[in-house]
């Protein structure tokens, strides 16, 4: 009986019928990349209901969990830090010589995926999330600063 009832669980989970089993995902040291891909990510793991734990530096493209997950499935360790800046395109030439622009639509489209409370905070540290300016250094967001936008794990205090 034990076993007809794992095979029907496993049915109903392989269906889709029921939660997988949320998994932690820690980020010790992200510098960002495509943000397309970080939109799937983080759309995924909302979706599956995983977690993530940001332990170390997590910078540009990599901070879209912010926006993009429910408070309920992130958190932020006192070491954590939280790099922001305005996007830019990588073009790539035939002869493989790479060109890096700003990327006006893109840095809006980022700013605008944040909460209120991140993009209000990162403007009071620097980037005001104008699209019409680029930002290229990286705001960061550490130490108190940290839990005015995102829960600390295990509510300790930075």
């Amino acid at each position: 009986m034990k076993s007809l009832l794992h095979l029907v669980l496993a049915g109903l989970l392989t269906a889709g019928l029921l939660p997988a089993r949320a998994e932690t995902y820690t980020i010790h040291d992200d510098g960002g990349g495509v943000i397309v891909k970080y939109v799937r990510r983080y759309s995924d793991m909302r979706d599956n209901h995983q977690k993530i734990e940001v332990a170390g530096e997590c910078a540009s493209a990599c901070t879209l969990f912010l926006g993009l997950l429910p408070e309920t499935q992130y958190c932020v360790r006192p070491t954590a830090r939280l790099g922001f800046h305005t996007a830019t395109a990588i073009t790539r030439a035939r002869n493989g010589k790479e060109t890096f622009e700003y990327a006006p639509e893109l840095s809006y489209l980022m700013f605008s995926l944040y909460p209120y409370k991140v993009r209000k905070l990162v403007k009071s540290l620097g980037w005001d999330g104008d699209d019409n300016k680029p930002h290229p250094d990286l705001v960061w967001v550490e130490g108190d600063n940290l839990e005015k936008i995102a829960p600390i794990c295990g509510g300790e205090k930075t």
